[in-house]
């Protein structure tokens, strides 16, 4: 529905991802505890898109603690959102010559190929897909923002993407809901 495709755009745009595996496409729906309200309410509004069986699970990681996470079903039915939000870039982690030269590389690693993966990009195309609906402004800002308590205003954290890119969220967000926005950089912790 056009709702549940709101939701899905506006978690893309925040916390979200979509990962391709070989001809499939897979979304998490992921948050810390603290959200775990928000994890069910996204849940309510999604589960016609998850398996029968699946619910919001507690699962407790080493790095972020405890999340609650559920997945949509897996298909080719991300492939568009997928190919809208990611461009592909060949990675690997050491350079051939780097490879070839390690002592501590396996043979099997020397043999590897470059694999090919995937960044969260903010595009023209993007842009020019994404419907008028504020429930996807609402989601985003509930997944990557925060108000501020010193002013009547909010941030959206874009760290992710370029300046830009950057530039091309903020034209959607004056073009589409007549908001004004300021690119800020954000102050980094040493």
């Amino acid at each position: 529905s056009s709702q549940e495709e709101a939701i899905l755009l506006g978690t893309l745009l925040g916390d979200g991802h979509i990962r391709k595996r070989k001809t499939s496409y897979q979304t998490k729906i992921q948050h810390c505890l603290k959200q775990e309200d928000y994890v069910w309410w996204k849940y309510e509004k999604l589960k016609s898109c998850c398996f029968d069986h699946t619910r919001p699970t507690q699962i407790l990681t080493k790095q972020n603690g405890i999340h609650f996470t559920f997945y949509l079903k897996s298909g080719f039915y991300l492939k568009k959102y997928h190919d809208l939000f990611y461009q592909p870039y060949v990675w690997q982690s050491l350079s051939q010559e780097e490879l070839a030269n390690s002592c501590l590389a396996t043979k099997d690693e020397k043999k590897k190929k470059p694999k090919i993966r995937y960044k969260k990009t903010i595009t023209k195309a993007l842009i020019d897909f994404l419907p008028k609906n504020p429930l996807i402004l609402a989601v985003w800002f509930m997944d990557d923002g925060h108000c501020r308590t010193n002013a009547f205003s909010g941030k959206l954290g874009t760290y992710a993407f370029s300046k830009d890119e950057q530039m091309l969220l903020q034209h959607y967000i004056f073009s589409t809901f007549d908001i004004k926005t300021n690119i800020v950089l954000a102050s980094r912790l040493k």
